[in-house]
């Protein structure tokens, strides 16, 4: 399973009622009864660590005026995670609300709602309450009409898009790491393991945007979705010559 969530920095509270909807082990459909009213309390902006997707980086850049090397260097904390001031806020926090909210990550759009996704199925699970949350919860709407009011909606279809790159590039890793070790080949372990830790990590798409589309006499895309495609591309043709110095070795 492969769950997009936060990470909560602190304990999450016990339910306030025994038995209470919102806080049980729920798996909701998209048409499921839900709704949930921002109060603007911050509550949430200042109880998780936020993790990005490479889709985040690009709709954060965009958002921001600037790269995505750029975010990655002045906005994340040295993992897929958005710094936090020391009073454990989200950087992005200010005294208006969230400074980037058109931009802002998947994990923020469908919050209190976590997605979870497996090859057969998806559901949504619901975090618990931040304490003292000013928000109003209720079963005026569905998950569907939430998720499109949060516009979350692209950001879950480019996560996806990756999602599959990382299972894809994932699977050449596992076989080519095989054969090498059935090889003896320690110049292919080693670049199989780079390989690996690739597909794990946050990728970092402008650069390999710009090289492919150079090297392609392709123009730079412009819109987010395709800067995804552009960027998978790019990345899968990396993947591709890796696994040929890597069969190379093994000669």
């Amino acid at each position: 399973m492969n769950p997009v969530a936060f990470t909560s920095t602190r304990p999450v509270p016990a339910p306030t009622a025994v038995g209470h909807a919102y806080f049980a082990p729920l798996q909701l459909q998209r048409d499921a009864s839900f709704s949930h009213t921002c109060k603007r309390c911050t509550r949430c902006c200042r109880h998780y660590r936020i993790a990005v997707t490479p889709f985040d980086l690009l709709r954060l850049a965009d958002k921001l005026g600037i790269s995505t090397t750029e975010v990655i260097a002045r906005h994340l904390d040295g993992s897929q995670h958005l710094r936090r001031r020391k009073d454990g806020a989200c950087e992005f926090l200010t005294d208006q609300g969230c400074a980037v909210h058109g931009g802002r990550p998947l994990v923020c759009r469908m919050y209190p709602l976590v997605r979870n996704v497996t090859h057969q199925r998806e559901w949504f699970s619901v975090l618990a309450q931040v304490p003292q949350s000013a928000a109003q919860w209720g079963l005026d709407g569905t998950v569907a009409a939430y998720l499109e009011g949060q516009d979350a909606l692209p950001s879950i279809e480019g996560y996806g898009i990756y999602a599959r790159l990382h299972y894809r590039i994932e699977q050449l890793f596992r076989q080519t790491l095989a054969g090498a070790q059935t090889a003896g080949a320690g110049k292919a372990d080693a670049r199989a393991l780079n390989l690996g830790l690739f597909a794990h990590s946050v990728l970092d798409p402008d650069p390999s945007i710009r090289d492919y589309c150079q090297r392609h006499g392709m123009p730079l895309p412009t819109t987010l979705r395709h800067k995804a495609a552009c960027h998978v591309m790019a990345t899968e043709e990396w993947a591709v010559n890796q696994l040929k110095e890597m069969n190379h070795d093994k000669l």
